[in-house]
């Protein structure tokens, strides 16, 4: 099932261009490959691409953190 709903969330990201909802997805996307065992380094990704967004988001951030985290390169 959750291949499905990361599809859902990826197409999302592809039609939508507008800025904060975009920012959101990419946020809550990184927040979902956390949660995951596997696809951290997806998580990433989509967490740098709403830092790029906004490079004020919280979320953005803690979602790189996790991120980092998760595989293993915090120091």
């Amino acid at each position: 099932m959750w291949p499905e709903l990361c599809a859902s969330y990826e197409k999302a990201i592809q039609t939508t261009k507008r800025g904060r909802e975009v920012l959101s997805e990419h946020v809550n996307l990184s927040a979902f490959y956390n949660r995951k065992v596997i696809r951290k380094r997806r998580s990433l990704v989509h967490a740098r691409a709403a830092q790029e967004l906004d490079p004020k988001s919280d979320g953005a951030w803690f979602q790189t953190g996790k991120s980092y985290g998760a595989q293993g390169r915090l120091k």
